[in-house]
């Protein structure tokens, strides 16, 4: 059997290739075309909407957003998902940093100072680690992301603010999953 290039008839142990010829020319254009589309449109990496992230996140920092005040959309998003915390653990004493340290804190709860904690068996090595991290990026967060964009004057890169707004969503979404556990 010919492969579907080799087309048109045999000549002394050669193969007059026919059409072949005329396909190729074709994948050739077709190459360069997909080449200056990709080049015209951009990288075929995956996109993220932004108005997709958790809705705490997202409602919070649109309206800084949409107007372009980075900071200020990454800084709103930060402090409502300190507010959803204090909400959840009916703790209005502390907040950011201290907040979290509390919180996910691998400490029995204590009166007035219950816990968020990753579901599962204490004995479970992942849930262990979501845990340790859930309380390390907690923590992360309240001071590499919401108290620069506070404290600062510089408003921040889009890029920069999306993948900070990315951070606090991923946050807000796991400790959506983790359960109180008062005394």
């Amino acid at each position: 059997m010919l492969p579907d290039l080799l087309v048109g008839a045999l000549y002394e142990d050669e193969y007059y290739v026919g059409s072949g010829i005329r396909e190729a020319e074709y994948a050739l254009g077709k190459l360069r075309t997909d080449s200056e589309t990709r080049a015209i449109l951009g990288s075929p990496a995956p996109t993220m909407k932004a108005d997709a992230l958790h809705p705490i996140i997202w409602q919070a920092a649109s309206k800084h957003w949409e107007v372009g005040h980075f900071s200020a959309a990454v800084q709103r998003a930060a402090t409502m998902l300190n507010a959803d915390i204090q909400d959840r653990v009916g703790r209005h004493d502390v907040s950011d940093t201290v907040l979290m340290q509390q919180t996910f804190s691998e400490k029995a709860p204590e009166p007035d100072k219950p816990r968020l904690r990753w579901p599962g068996a204490d004995s479970d090595l992942t849930v262990k680690a979501m845990r340790q991290g859930i309380l390390n990026l907690s923590q992360g967060v309240f001071l590499a992301i919401r108290n620069p964009a506070t404290h600062s004057t510089e408003d921040m890169e889009r890029q920069e603010a999306l993948e900070q707004l990315a951070t606090l969503s991923i946050l807000a979404r796991w400790i959506d999953r983790c359960e109180l556990v008062s005394v």
